[in-house]
């Protein structure tokens, strides 16, 4: 009997083990295997080359961090027209340049991840009434952002200068008759070269901590879009001034270098600064023109009669395309974090500035970017 109930429990023992194998293999293969896979593979990444007496892994890979995010757009263009050709009294030429100032737009959100890589939400809050939605993937050596902003304004701040009799420059907020509509993309990327001693996410997204101050040479590119369209019948008396142009759209790709640090002061604390000026190699405009009744009115020398914006309309005149010169932009980065471990806070900014010439007309796009938070690592 004995002989059989050692039997008995030796063949139960076998079949648990066999059992719990079999049950092992099965994950391994399934949704839960390829996570410990990935894993595995990110713990692997984020040790590989770096000096341990400069940059550290934290122990905890985990993160949850909640943000608070404010940013604000600046766009300018700018108009030369005839202005005795359209205006009763007036000689020589007129200068038109509205600024569309977004009001400072706000949002807040919640991110959770490992070792920086994961997903998050931002419900916006407040400023303009359009929407922002950044995309940011970043590692020790490199770091990649993309951000969407598009707003809407009805009353862009204008000025209009030129050498006349009476007066020279006159500044006042113009009152569209259909808002102004603005999209843009701005997409960049970053390599830092000495990642052995200098970590990216260190400033960024604190999945690394940063020992002892150290600085890199870097080099990125960054891609820009953007688009301006006002092409409303009502608005042909703005189209008119700003040369007959609609809407314009601009495609813009820079390369760069530059150089960033990190100083720690004290431990657990860093301050992270970056600066990068990028050239434009290629710098594409594309404008949309257009006559209207307006025009017809307004160049007619014995008439010069006032329309209703309701009465416009607009004759579509073509495009014109254009490759802008060379020019030369910015893009610059500061980060201040401390951690006290599990905790942790930071805050950072990013600014950039667009432009572009084409003719009479020209614009400019500067934008800035500051992103809060506090997290915990588990």
């Amino acid at each position: 009997m004995k002989l059989i109930y050692r039997f008995v429990c030796l063949a139960m023992m076998m079949f648990a083990t066999i059992s719990t194998l079999a049950q092992e293999r099965k994950e391994s293969k399934g949704v839960v295997g390829f996570a410990r896979k990935v894993m595995a593979f990110i713990d692997t990444m984020a040790v590989s080359g770096i000096d341990r007496s400069y940059i550290d892994i934290p122990k905890r890979p985990w993160q949850v961090i909640a943000k608070a995010v404010v940013n604000q757009g600046d766009m300018k263009l700018e108009s030369t027209i005839n202005g005795g050709r359209y205006f009763e009294g007036i000689s020589g030429k007129m200068k038109w340049s509205p600024r569309i100032l977004t009001k400072p737009s706000t949002a807040v959100g919640l991110w959770a991840g490992y070792r920086g890589y994961g997903l998050g939400y931002t419900k916006h809050t407040g400023g303009d009434d359009g929407y922002y939605f950044v995309l940011t993937a970043m590692g020790g050596r490199y770091g990649a952002n993309i951000r969407w902003h598009n707003f809407k304004t009805s009353s862009p701040r204008l000025t209009v200068s030129g050498d006349f009799s009476d007066w020279d420059k006159l500044t006042y907020d113009y009152d569209l008759y259909s808002p102004i509509s603005v999209k843009t993309v701005v997409a960049d990327a970053y390599y830092m070269f000495n990642g052995k001693h200098f970590s990216y996410s260190a400033a960024y997204d604190q999945s690394a901590l940063q020992l002892r101050s150290s600085g890199s040479l870097i080099v990125g590119a960054t891609y820009y879009y953007s688009s301006v369209n006002y092409a409303n019948d009502g608005n042909a008396d703005f189209i008119l001034v700003m040369g007959d142009v609609g809407k314009a759209q601009q495609w813009q790709a820079s390369l760069g270098a530059g150089y960033a640090y990190n100083y720690v002061p004290m431990r657990n604390m860093l301050i992270s600064v970056m600066a990068m000026p990028t050239v434009s190699l290629i710098n594409h405009i594309k404008v949309h023109r257009y006559d209207s009744n307006y025009k017809d009115l307004a160049t007619d020398s014995e008439t010069h009669e006032p329309m209703d914006n309701a009465d416009m309309r607009l004759r579509d005149a073509g495009t014109a395309t254009h490759n802008s010169n060379v020019r030369l932009n910015a893009d610059i980065r500061l980060a201040v974090s401390y951690n006290f471990d599990p905790l942790f806070v930071c805050a950072y900014g990013t600014f950039n500035r667009f432009g572009y010439s084409n003719g009479e007309n020209s614009g400019t796009l500067q934008s800035w970017y500051v992103n809060s938070s506090i997290g915990i690592r588990f």
